[in-house]
């Protein structure tokens, strides 16, 4: 088994119903903890590695005061649990391989808070992702398609409304995409462009020049505030296309390799383009 523990100070944003049923924002202070326990179970067999982890994690968040909480504010006490399921399939890769050339991978997750006390309303979301072979050696394609539902705690007068942060990621380049029901594709199609081995003195090692191409789709609807049947919802599209180039080297002594590169994302419906910073540690 695996046990994990976590904690974090943050600032959060949400809003209450006044009497006159009015929406009031404001933000309140947020200290968590979680403790979780998993069960890898590795099934590997042959050229295949394979796998399930069943896991349960437990929350406890404490909500305060910060500069703009309303007065009636009290501090209050939220415990939620998260049962997750991931299985997995693939065939195992040789160090030059972007990604599995044959693989599946299914993720299952519900989160709730069934204690009592501060409620977070419910979370379902169930992810697929398929692994296959590209047009040349050691390229890789990633299809990936996911579905989530996110319903917040009931509304009451002079109470926060309160919810799990979302775990399935929007079409890249689009940011605060906030929903009730959250459909979700996303291609991506990885190949090596150099493998310079290339020692820069003592200071640097470059392992491996890469790109990536990708294409993204979301269907959102609903206020995940204001509950409402999946039947009478009314869902918008959003998509995005782009490319990532990055560099992986070995910096100094360090035995992990590090990733730094740049991608650039289209987003038709918007018409402009959005670039960012890519960076990571491969260990």
């Amino acid at each position: 088994p695996t046990l994990d523990v976590s904690m974090h100070h943050a600032l959060r944003r949400s809003w209450f119903l006044d009497e006159n049923q009015h929406q009031t924002d404001f933000t309140w202070r947020e200290q968590g903890l979680k403790l979780g326990a998993g069960l890898p179970l590795n099934y590997s067999k042959g050229p295949w590695f394979m796998g399930i982890t069943p896991s349960v994690q437990f929350g406890s968040y404490r909500v305060g005061r910060s500069a703009d909480t309303p007065d009636w504010f009290e501090s209050d006490q939220v415990r939620s649990l998260e049962y997750s399921f991931t299985a997995y399939r693939q065939i195992r890769r040789v160090a030059r391989d972007l990604g599995p050339r044959f693989g599946q991978m299914v993720d299952v997750r519900f989160k709730h808070a069934p204690f009592g006390g501060g409620d977070m309303g419910r979370l379902f979301s169930t992810r697929l992702v398929l692994f296959l072979p590209g047009m040349a050696p050691h390229h890789s394609l990633r299809l990936g398609a996911a579905w989530q539902s996110l319903e917040a705690a009931p509304g009451q007068p002079n109470s926060i409304r309160y919810r799990f942060t979302s775990v399935i990621s929007p079409p890249r380049g689009i940011s605060g995409l906030s929903s009730q029901y959250l459909f979700a594709g996303n291609a991506d199609y990885r190949f090596p462009i150099a493998w310079p081995d290339l020692a820069l003195g003592r200071w640097m090692y470059i392992i491996r020049l890469s790109g990536n191409v990708f294409a993204d789709f979301a269907m959102a609807g609903g206020d995940p505030m204001k509950t409402e049947p999946l039947s009478d919802t009314v869902f918008s599209r959003y998509a995005s296309v782009g490319a990532d180039a990055s560099m992986r080297f070995h910096l100094l002594r360090f035995f992990a390799a590090f990733d730094l590169g740049v991608r650039a994302v289209w987003i038709p419906s918007e018409g402009r383009w959005v670039v960012s910073m890519l960076a990571g540690v491969e260990i």
